[in-house]
């Protein structure tokens, strides 16, 4: 038992510090089923560029609707 819990450690380990050349991601964790999980982080870049395609969308259904009543 011993053995595997360093060898997760020493895995974990070598992950964090190739997760570290990439902004993207967090720190690489182990779940209670055992997994080791790698989040991406959220970047507000993302959701800026929702907001502005759906402000789009929404300005052409709008237009749409003006022309069928017209």
């Amino acid at each position: 038992m011993n053995k595997f819990k360093q060898v997760e450690d020493k895995l974990i380990e070598e992950l964090n510090i190739t997760l570290k050349n990439f902004d993207d991601f967090e720190e690489a964790k182990i779940n209670l089923h055992g997994d080791i999980t790698i989040k991406r982080k959220n970047t507000s870049k993302r959701i800026k560029e929702r907001s502005v395609l759906t402000d789009v969308f929404k300005q052409m259904i709008s237009n749409d609707i003006k022309k069928n009543r017209v």
